[in-house]
């Protein structure tokens, strides 16, 4: 990927869009009016890794709708760092700043290299008070971030450091059911930061997974049995997963 690189979007983007049905979720029940007006304006990013893109307290400019990749969104005070969460493809990030035109609460930066839509901000309030298909998807984006962040509460005040990581374990094997080896989709300082947990500690707790099954190569984690692990990380599907 070409390293901060924006183009518009294209008349013909907005088209096949809408042929595929693979405009992001955000606008796929849009009016085709609304739509064509909003993403007029709009650019796409396609950003290295470790690019920032927002950073808390400021103001935001435009909507950002990752397309592809993973971006981290993290909180600061000086020096002192600590992840919030990970977001992946087609999801609209800190989109409450957005909506209600207030500062960034929170920071978010690339991952992996990514591809961003950056819209208007202004344009995308005004769209949202006209078109119904946008507001109620709006309103579902939102409670997915205040769902996600709940989920991240009810973890750390609930679980202990052990079983957060265990539960990240089992998260990265749902997503490819049936395999007994996953992969490390973060760096592990990332990951202890994700957990509230210091790097020294993490790699305690993966030694303390072995009796568990759990054997660690790299960023490779192999586990013998996940369901063994389940039952430490106390995983309730109903609970754990959208």
């Amino acid at each position: 990927m070409k390293d901060l690189s924006a183009v518009s979007v294209a008349p013909q983007m907005r088209r096949q869009w809408q042929h595929d049905g693979a405009a992001p979720r955000l606008f796929s029940n849009m009016a085709a009016r609304e739509f064509d007006r909003l993403v007029d304006c709009a650019t796409e990013l396609e950003l290295p890794a470790g690019q920032m893109l927002i950073s808390e307290g400021l103001c935001p400019n435009y909507l950002h709708v990752l397309m592809d990749g993973t971006v981290e969104l993290f909180i600061r005070r000086g020096r002192r760092e600590s992840s919030v969460a990970l977001i992946e493809n087609d999801t609209p990030f800190v989109i409450a700043a957005v909506v209600k035109d207030a500062p960034y609460l929170m920071s978010a930066r690339t991952v992996t290299d990514a591809r961003i839509l950056c819209l208007s901000a202004p344009l995308f309030r005004a769209a949202m008070r006209r078109d119904n298909g946008l507001a109620l998807a709006t309103a579902s984006a939102l409670s997915d971030a205040y769902r996600l962040v709940v989920r991240q509460l009810r973890s750390h005040r609930l679980h202990s450091a052990q079983m957060r990581l265990a539960h990240y374990l089992v998260g990265l094997h749902n997503k490819k059911p049936g395999a007994h080896t996953v992969h490390l989709d973060i760096t592990k300082r990332r990951l202890a930061s994700l957990l509230g947990l210091k790097p020294e500690s993490l790699s305690r707790l993966f030694a303390n997974l072995n009796e568990y099954g759990v054997h660690v190569e790299g960023e490779w984690v192999t586990v013998t049995d996940f369901q063994l692990l389940e039952d430490l990380a106390q995983y309730d599907p109903n609970l754990d997963t959208e």
